[in-house]
């Protein structure tokens, strides 16, 4: 089921956003947030999104992961750091599900689609 997460992300990126981001001029920028790189599933998605982002110059990822899986809050400031900087799309694997709802619901108020990875979020 992991591999499957990151598959699925990888392949947003590589074949969904390309068009758009060729459509407008503009490069098109992904917020992913990991739960923490406490783990080697983690590192590995990240580095997984990297490459693929790599492979297209017309898509920026910016990652950005809270200290450890506890750092609740830094994850919630990191959601609201990036709505605030208006990226394309953000990924997230949230470390509380409820807790992160408010500021996912900001992110989708300011049109972002987001993405909640390995959770389930009410």
């Amino acid at each position: 089921m992991k591999k499957l997460n990151v598959l699925f992300f990888v392949l947003v990126l590589l074949l969904v956003i390309p068009g758009q981001s060729m459509a407008s001029g503009k490069k098109f920028v992904v917020g992913f947030v990991p739960r923490a790189f406490v783990s080697v599933y983690f590192v590995t998605m990240a580095d997984a999104v990297k490459e693929a982002a790599d492979e297209n110059p017309n898509i920026d990822v910016q990652i950005v992961s809270p200290i450890d899986q506890k750092d609740i809050e830094g994850q919630i400031r990191i959601i609201e750091d990036l709505t605030q900087k208006g990226v394309d799309l953000l990924a997230v694997s949230v470390n509380d599900p409820k807790a992160c709802i408010p500021s996912l619901k900001e992110a989708q108020a300011a049109g972002i689609p987001v993405i909640i990875l390995d959770a389930i979020t009410p």
